[in-house]
């Protein structure tokens, strides 16, 4: 045996025959390369979609050398379905705001996408720019639309200031002027913010605003009301019922709202009540009902009388509520008694105070005569002035009723400043 450049020959029967190569006499023995394994992947790697919107996805197994590898197609599967859903052919709707992951299985491999979710909603502050005086309010308004232009349903809103020093603007829609400057108005709701509004404040002084009402702590109210109407009820019941009151409260400032300034006091004076319900198909089938003297307490509320003026506006509402002590007579004669709401009388002006000082009250309103039916009817239509009885007269609306009651009212209601 000879050895020449690392090699080792054995020579069996003339032949030579190489047993090993040692290439250069050292390390181990060579290990062959594992193949690549298959592999999935999705495309394309995100989907971004409206509320409602659909999308597909597709997944593409290979084998080690990049080719596309024939058989089963992938399962699908959505780790948030309420957000996202998929198929198995891969399509994918989007149901909710949010972030929904997709996976994709094939031959045990896997491979996953986010797919995000956006609102289909487009906000839009009312009016685009604002202007208010320190003290003073100013109201927003929203429109939403969708991504295609047309006015949709309006979500609940957070409405925000970029200045809360400059402007702060409450939960609907109202923003108060605190300090000069410049604040920008944003409404938000379901992840959507609009594009900012521009609200300018001013340091004209509060008290300027609707002629210094704002200024007066005390007023004096009264009011005098003759109502009187008869009609049938839907039922087939005679209605015949008198009001008489003459109250009047003193009407002191509680606490201010940035959009409105309200005075109230409790009713003192008198008031009658007559009222008779009775059966035309039986004889001597009639409930009475009684009230008089002073106003009394209803449920821990007392009767009020309220001014209500809204000063970014300068119109104003007044209100009073009234209530007596009650005996209510059965057919049969058996009485029984009770405090209760009586008459309701709501008397709004559109027109701004103006000159309100010069006049020395605010409403003094002769509203004679004024039909009993109309008198009824107003109180679900705010734009008009109303007289609402309580008790059986009440009943001539229920039900639809359409047929006007014969009888009138004559309401005074005056609201003075105290000097």
């Amino acid at each position: 045996m000879m050895r020449r450049s690392g090699i080792t020959l054995v020579a069996v029967g003339g032949i030579g025959v190489i047993l090993s190569a040692c290439g250069g006499g050292g390390g181990g023995d060579a290990r062959p390369t594992e193949p690549a394994k298959n592999s999935i992947s999705i495309s394309p790697h995100g989907l971004t979609l409206k509320v409602g919107g659909h999308g597909t996805l597709t997944a593409t197994v290979t084998d080690a050398s990049g080719a596309t590898m024939p058989g089963p197609s992938a399962t699908w599967a959505s780790r948030a379905s309420a957000i996202a859903s998929v198929d198995n052919n891969g399509s994918v709707t989007a149901f909710a705001v949010g972030s929904a992951t997709v996976v994709a299985s094939a031959n045990g491999k896997t491979d996953s996408v986010l797919v995000i979710v956006l609102d289909d909603l487009i906000l839009e502050v009312q009016p685009a720019v604002g202007s208010v005086n320190v003290g003073g309010t100013f109201p927003f308004t929203v429109v939403a639309r969708n991504s295609a232009g047309q006015v949709i349903a309006t979500p609940v809103v957070a409405w925000s200031s970029g200045s809360p020093s400059v402007a702060t603007i409450g939960p609907s829609g109202i923003a108060a002027g605190l300090a000069k400057g410049t604040a920008l108005i944003t409404a938000s709701a379901r992840g959507v913010t609009s594009p900012p509004a521009v609200l300018t404040v001013t340091d004209v002084p509060t008290s300027l605003a609707c002629d210094g009402i704002s200024s007066v702590d005390t007023f004096n109210g009264s009011l005098t009301y003759d109502y009187a109407v008869h009609g049938l009820t839907n039922g087939g019941f005679a209605i015949d019922a008198n009001y008489h009151g003459d109250v009047k409260a003193t009407l002191k400032r509680s606490a201010p709202t940035p959009l409105f300034q309200t005075w109230s006091g409790p009713l003192s004076g008198s008031a009658t009540l007559h009222e008779t319900k009775s059966d035309p198909t039986t004889a001597g089938s009639t409930t009475k009902l009684d009230g008089s003297d002073g106003m009394v307490n209803v449920a821990t509320f007392a009767p009020t009388m309220s001014l209500i003026v809204n000063l970014q506006t300068c119109t104003y509402q007044l209100t009073m509520i009234s209530s007596l002590a009650l005996i209510q007579t059965e057919p049969n004669g058996t009485k029984s008694s009770s405090n209760a709401f009586v008459a309701t009388v709501n008397v709004g002006n559109t027109t701004p105070l103006g000159n309100w000082r010069g006049l020395n009250a605010i409403s003094d309103l002769s509203l004679d005569p004024y039909d009993g039916h109309s008198s009824v009817w107003a109180v679900t239509n705010l734009g008009k002035n109303s007289f609402v009885p309580l008790g059986f007269a009440g009943q001539l609306m229920a039900g639809g009723q359409t047929e006007a009651p014969v009888g009138g009212a004559t309401v005074t209601y005056v609201v003075s400043m105290v000097r």
